[in-house]
């Protein structure tokens, strides 16, 4: 089964502030039966977003605003969160077996679902 998630952080400053520097510790891990396939985070106004993975295996994305500003917004998109062991293997035909193979690859989803 596959799951999307959005997210969208605001932030509004009484008076602008200078610089705007942060992490962010949004994208869903990958163990066990979940995987992330893609993640994307953006802001507004638009920064150059970094990442790194900390000693526990997270993915930590980092960002700095130099300008000045009064609004920030802060988006994150996992189009695809799949528990792909809890697919049952008779009914993904179809739409829902190219939706699939789309996002993983032929060889992926054939090592996920032992086809």
């Amino acid at each position: 089964m596959l799951y999307t998630i959005r997210h969208i952080t605001k932030f509004a400053y009484e008076s602008t502030v200078s610089e705007s520097i942060m992490e962010a510790r949004m994208q869903p891990r990958s163990e066990g039966r979940q995987r992330c396939v893609r993640f994307g985070l953006s802001t507004t106004p638009a920064s150059r977003v970094r990442l790194y993975q900390d000693h526990d295996g997270n993915i930590i994305h980092h960002f700095n605003i130099p300008g000045r500003v009064s609004r920030l917004a802060v988006g994150e998109t996992s189009p695809s969160i799949g528990h792909l062991a809890d697919t049952p293997r008779a009914g993904l035909r179809g739409r829902g077996r190219g939706q699939l193979v789309a996002l993983l690859g032929q060889q992926q989803v054939a090592r996920s679902l032992r086809l």
